[in-house]
């Protein structure tokens, strides 16, 4: 209360005629009841007076519009201003010592500071947002290109294994290559002969044995095979005894 009453009693001799400036004053009547105002803006025939408490619009040179605020009203909004100001600057002075004192902890941390870059990234980021009055440039660039060194050197890594695969592929390959020519090398020249020659040699011998055969016999014009008969040579079996009985049983 005292700060808004001091305040009201410095801006009581500014504002001292705000309520004289009526609609139809002239531009000398404002300037002679609220002085020279802080700025002004002049669009066409209109004129805007810019002063502390509020503004003064003119039209041709006629006051047409104010929203002047009274003597009090303006040392309100005055000290509630100044209060504003204040809290601000202790909220400002608050935060700065948090982040310094929260950077120098991170800082003598060992585990933080062994951390991978990435999680370091981030917490510098997130630090620049909630402190921007402690700076933090030289921890993040380091923490940037620490991670940019491990994620270059993981690229390396991968390219270096992928060109390992590609070697064995083609080494497996070129094994196989070797092998199929090996199964498919001649045994009477020694040499290697393709897949190709062999159909093409195969091709060939067709066409050969298909010109050289003899033309074919209509069905009814085949001749029938003559088979000898065949000559069944004498056994000379001894005659038979007809004097000896071949009755098992003698008669009586």
């Amino acid at each position: 209360m005292k700060t808004i009453a001091f305040l009201l009693l410095l801006a009581t001799p500014v504002l001292a005629h705000a309520t004289d400036v009526h609609p139809g004053d002239s531009l000398a009547d404002v300037q002679a009841a609220l002085g020279t105002p802080k700025g002004q803006a002049q669009l066409g025939n209109k004129l805007v007076l810019d002063y502390a408490n509020g503004q003064v619009q003119l039209v041709d040179g006629k006051v047409t519009r104010s929203n002047l605020l009274s003597p009090e009203d303006f040392a309100v909004q005055q000290a509630q201003q100044k209060a504003d100001e204040t809290k601000a600057a202790q909220l400002k002075a608050q935060r700065i010592a948090e982040g310094k004192a929260l950077k120098a902890q991170k800082l003598a941390d060992p585990n933080f500071t062994s951390a991978p870059p990435a999680y370091q990234v981030a917490f510098w980021q997130d630090f620049r947002l909630r402190y921007p009055e402690v700076s933090c440039d030289d921890e993040y660039k380091l923490a940037l290109a620490r991670q940019q060194e491990n994620e270059q050197n993981v690229a390396d890594l991968k390219a270096r294994v992928a060109d390992a695969e590609n070697r064995a592929a083609q080494a497996e390959n070129l094994a196989r290559q070797a092998n199929f020519n090996a199964s498919y090398s001649s045994p009477f020249s020694g040499g290697y002969v393709s897949r190709e020659r062999e159909d093409e040699d195969h091709d060939r011998d067709d066409r050969e044995h298909r010109t050289n055969a003899p033309a074919p016999i209509p069905p009814n014009q085949i001749p029938l095979p003559n088979f000898p008969i065949p000559t069944v040579p004498s056994l000379n079996l001894p005659t038979p005894n007809t004097s000896i009985s071949t009755n098992p049983f003698p008669q009586p």
